[in-house]
């Protein structure tokens, strides 16, 4: 029989070493990734600072050059973080780091979910450099009031305070990206366990497991439509919706896709526990 103080040892050792991957992994990524921040937060400055600069030809070519080394470089970025983690998963488990990954002494799934963690923890470590960024080299008066009035007319439309509605927008965003990191990794471990061509069947899995999980939410929302007719009115009229059923819909999708996530996580982990094939 387990006793209860085993069970919280073993449990005390699954965090550690989930910490412990966790650590290596965001050490591997931001090893990349840490450079073209420090790279995207200079250009912004650089393009603001020259920017403050008027009445000369000279400065403004130089502005509009780091402005577009900003731009550039932030697509680059959000291209980049999600190569990485990626790229980071594939070469632990696949390539040949894997012999080592598959000789520590913890789970598959203390290994799925340090992955899974990095992936989230860059994404919006990415998210957040880069909106800063933007901010920096295209910060006015007049934009901020454009943000602050736009999003205080949303509140009011939609009944609710500015807070509520950045909450609702940071969740749809986060259960959003934990979504497509899950898609990601899952297909990769499903191309994997094939014998050849394993890159492209990973897209191609990844393509079917992104169709099946917007049909399932083609799905859910029609049973939702059942219960909810202005619901149903949008799936099959042009009629506009009210702000609460617009309201509940974003609550719903959003339950729709954790629990897609919450499945998709389960499945990772159990393909993982399996084994791999590795190349």
């Amino acid at each position: 029989m387990v006793t209860r103080k085993q069970t919280e040892k073993t449990d005390g050792a699954t965090k550690n070493a989930t910490l412990k991957l966790l650590k290596y992994d965001l050490r591997w990524i931001y090893k990349i990734l840490a450079p073209l921040y420090l790279a995207l937060v200079a250009c912004a400055i650089f393009a603001r600072l020259f920017g403050a600069i008027e009445n000369s030809v000279v400065f403004e070519i130089v502005t509009q050059i780091f402005v577009g080394a900003t731009i550039a470089l932030a697509i680059n970025i959000l291209i980049n973080t999600v190569a990485r983690s990626c790229s980071r998963f594939t070469r632990n488990l696949y390539k040949d780091e894997s012999y080592l990954t598959h000789t520590l002494p913890v789970s598959t799934k203390a290994i799925f979910r340090a992955k899974v963690l990095a992936a989230l923890v860059t994404v919006f470590t990415t998210v957040a450099v880069v909106l800063a960024s933007l901010f920096i080299a295209f910060y006015s008066d007049a934009l901020l009031e454009l943000v602050k009035s736009t999003l205080q007319l949303v509140a009011e439309i939609y009944n609710t305070s500015v807070i509520a509605i950045l909450l609702l927008v940071a969740l749809v965003s986060f259960v959003e990206v934990l979504l497509f990191t899950l898609i990601g990794f899952v297909c990769i471990i499903l191309g994997h366990r094939a014998s050849n061509n394993k890159p492209l069947k990973s897209i191609i899995w990844g393509l079917v497991i992104y169709a099946g999980a917007q049909l399932l939410m083609l799905g859910a929302l029609v049973l939702y439509g059942l219960v909810n007719p202005e619901i149903m009115n949008l799936i099959n009229t042009t009629v506009a919706i009210s702000v609460d059923a617009l309201k509940s819909l974003l609550y719903f999708t959003s339950v729709v896709y954790l629990l897609d996530s919450i499945a998709l996580y389960l499945l990772g982990q159990k393909l993982l526990a399996r084994g791999v094939n590795v190349d």
